[in-house]
């Protein structure tokens, strides 16, 4: 029984990659190390001359899945995003010392206008930096690596005067907000406005409690901000739970998204692609199963290749995301109109509490999942490009 060393790691290796997606880059490197290890192991077995049955079950396997592998058949991004342009650094540290300055800015009892000063110059400054480096790049700010790129949006949204007291009063009013709750932490509350993906986050150190928050909650109003802060200062309910999440599906909500967004520069969403475009075929869809009622929602594909996950729907955004996987010659049509329509369905039917939990795929949206007249058929397909990658 043959075995080669490393073959089975590999295989797991860009199983892993192919399921989360890949750059220009990796994919490049990928193919290297794949081609390499078909390579060897064909040369090792006509070198003794053994058939592929004389490999060793794992390592057979693993040689079967790398070595049917078509490279040259997986589509690239358009505009992938580059892994960190040299010069930028400490973004990310700004934005954290920012965030801190102006919680303790917001919680002070006089007007700070020196303090505000220095905190903006400062902002200004970092935000001015990103920019001269990405001019220098002759790159725009929407290719910086994401935790870089958030923070920027976040910093150069602050930029603006109406945006950066927007954020001082949603701290003061949330502050107030926790003073007056019956039920405390015994430490001294901070309240933080940021641009974490995570809609609130409490912490606690150093004998105080944190309570950290979305930027989008600035534009919420005090009941919203009550249930936040209820959930994370007490014990949550599922009634506070569900007005903070409802809050997340209003044009308030989505409105200071986007502009973060278009401060970072990476609204330009890419409906077209190299051989579908997702505006016709939106529009298919529409007429066929909507009536041609729909508003257009933001189309993207993605910039990364991705194997399971063909799509997605972003309420906060209103945005349909669609696998750049599936933007190749050798896809139907059909089955990116399916995929649109499964994240559309999305859209409309919303999700549905089921006691303290949202559920998506309720049975309503079955049914009118249901309703794609070639369902069968594209979900055969991609059924069959799964068995084909894991084979």
């Amino acid at each position: 029984m043959l075995r080669v060393k490393g073959l089975v790691a590999l295989e797991r290796r860009v199983r892993e990659q192919l399921r989360s997606g890949m750059l220009p880059d990796e994919l490049a490197r990928a193919e290297r190390a794949v081609t390499g290890a078909v390579a060897h192991i064909d040369a090792a077995l006509a070198r003794h001359r053994l058939p592929p049955g004389a490999l060793s079950a794992p390592t057979r396997k693993a040689y079967g899945f790398l070595k049917a592998l078509d490279f040259a058949n997986l589509p690239l991004p358009q505009a992938a995003p580059v892994r960190k342009l040299s010069g930028i650094s400490n973004v990310t540290a700004t934005a954290q010392w920012a965030a801190a300055a102006l919680a303790e800015l917001g919680a002070a009892p006089g007007p700070g206008q020196e303090r505000q000063a220095a905190i903006v110059a400062r902002i200004g400054r970092a935000v001015n930096a990103v920019e001269r480096i990405c001019a220098d790049h002759a790159a725009p700010p929407s290719v910086l690596r994401a935790p870089t790129r958030r923070a920027y949006g976040w910093l150069k949204f602050l930029t603006g005067p109406a945006n950066l007291e927007r954020h001082l009063d949603a701290i003061r009013r949330a502050l107030a907000i926790a003073e007056g709750l019956t039920v405390q932490p015994t430490s001294p509350v901070v309240v933080e406005f940021s641009p974490t993906a995570a809609l609130w986050r409490r912490t606690q150190r150093g004998g105080v409690t944190r309570v950290q928050m979305a930027e989008g909650l600035i534009a919420a109003s005090d009941g919203v901000l009550e249930a936040v802060l209820r959930a994370a200062l007490t014990r949550e309910a599922a009634r506070d739970r569900r007005v903070y999440l409802g809050f997340t599906e209003t044009e308030a909500y989505r409105e200071v998204l986007l502009e973060l967004d278009l401060a970072a520069e990476v609204d330009a969403d890419q409906p077209q692609g190299g051989a579908h475009d997702l505006r016709e075929l939106f529009a298919s869809v529409n007429a066929a199963y909507f009536g041609g009622a729909l508003s257009t929602p933001r189309l993207t594909w993605s910039s990364r290749l991705t194997s399971r996950r063909l799509g997605y729907f972003e309420p906060q955004r209103d945005r349909v995301v669609v696998s750049r996987t599936l933007d190749a010659e050798g896809v139907p049509p059909l089955v990116v109109e399916y995929v649109l329509y499964h994240e559309l369905l999305h859209r409309e039917l919303g999700a549905k509490w089921s006691g303290t939990r949202l559920r998506s795929h309720t049975a309503e949206f079955r049914r009118e999942e249901r309703k794609f007249a070639r369902r069968q058929e594209a979900e055969e397909w991609m059924r069959g490009r799964q068995r084909a990658r894991e084979r």
